[in-house]
């Protein structure tokens, strides 16, 4: 991670962004906590520099990994979203990965039980995943809770059990990553996203 952290700080001070590659450079200098994520969001400039649900499902419309805000380890997979805003921006962030739970895996394994407890208690059907569109709830039992719950509510029990997002990794390597807790996220910088 500290690597990419010296990489995005050299490549802001050559796109003529000085205060934010020294922002980098403070975290570079403090250290880094190895259960933190650095990822990427595009999309339009966030009101008050911090994030809100309010405007969810704006990029493609899909929560393939549930209701939340959506970053990718892969910056150049984050630009790609840029294309739904009018003056876009890419933020990189700092994420917590301790609370994030891989649903089709079920890893990390603390989750499992939880989950299964959580399953059981929430959802009185025989077949708790009937009728779960994973493009609109999610994959598996994220899905099956946020189809059942609702996205506030389903963000909310979720985050009871330690769960503060999702994370998938895709065909390519890079992930994924669906965030129900926004307190995760720290914003490490911002950047004009150029659409190529």
């Amino acid at each position: 991670m500290k690597q990419k952290l010296i990489k995005l700080s050299k490549t802001l001070e050559r796109l003529g962004h000085p205060e934010e590659a020294k922002r980098i450079n403070r975290l570079i200098r403090l250290g880094l906590d190895q259960s933190k994520i650095i990822a990427y969001h595009g999309g339009s400039e966030l009101e008050g520099d911090s994030f809100s649900f309010e405007y969810s499902k704006t990029g493609e419309g899909y929560s393939a990994l549930g209701p939340g805000i959506y970053f990718s380890d892969n910056e150049i997979l984050a630009r790609r979203y840029c294309k739904y805003s009018k003056d876009p921006i890419i933020y990189t962030v700092s994420i917590d990965s301790s609370g994030l739970y891989d649903p089709i895996s079920g890893e990390p394994k603390k989750f499992r039980q939880p989950m299964q407890e959580l399953l059981e208690s929430t959802i009185k059907t025989q077949d708790p995943y009937r009728g779960v569109n994973r493009l609109i709830h999610g994959p598996g039992s994220i899905g099956a809770i946020f189809k059942a719950l609702g996205p506030e509510e389903g963000r909310q029990v979720l985050k009871n059990i330690g769960i503060t997002g999702a994370i998938e990794e895709l065909p390519s390597g890079a992930h994924e990553i669906a965030i129900y807790d926004l307190s995760t996220i720290q914003i490490i910088s911002k950047t004009k996203c150029i659409l190529e």
